[in-house]
């Protein structure tokens, strides 16, 4: 009778574990909704303008990015395939953090060039590298694109909406 008893207690609480492991995730409607929280964060960190091209600020997004990257590989998602854009994602925001870092110590170069006729040349390089470092960011905004177009595809759309304040009331 007692290992009966003990029986039952371990597969409940087995049970109850395994519910509530899967039950933290949620329905793939909320993991979408997660999931679009944090692309979002990191895609307003982007397009937020901010009125500065100089390298404190194009290093502070760079910064950003990277946390919205990380806070990215966190998310808790059971769903593989959005499992894979999170993973994507993952990887747009960390390539981008590099590439703006790249730029934003580009453009502390052209800023830190003295006014002269040598530093003119250096500013002139500063320049050119900026250009060259913004034509990288192309692939990655497609790239961008694609998993946005597959998450649109996967997810409900009213997933994809803000949860209202009263909604869970």
């Amino acid at each position: 009778m007692d290992f009966q008893f003990r029986r039952v207690v371990r597969l409940l609480t087995l049970a109850t574990l395994v519910t509530s492991l899967t039950g933290c995730a949620g329905s793939r409607q909320v993991q979408c909704r997660k999931l679009m929280e944090v692309v979002d964060q990191g895609n307003l960190a982007i397009a937020v303008p901010n009125n500065q091209d100089n390298s404190a600020t194009t290093l502070r997004l760079a910064q950003e990015l990277n946390i919205v990257a990380d806070q990215m590989e966190k998310l808790y998602l059971t769903n593989g395939r959005l499992k894979r854009i999170r993973s994507g994602f993952t990887e747009v925001f960390r390539e981008f953090a590099v590439v703006i870092n790249e730029m934003g110590l580009a453009l502390e170069a052209g800023e830190k060039t003295p006014i002269n006729v040598e530093g003119r040349a250096e500013l002139v390089k500063a320049i050119d590298k900026v250009n060259e470092i913004s034509q990288r960011t192309t692939p990655i905004s497609e790239k961008a694109d694609s998993l946005m177009a597959e998450m649109t595809k996967h997810c409900p759309p009213e997933s994809l909406q803000p949860e209202e304040p009263n909604a869970s009331q």
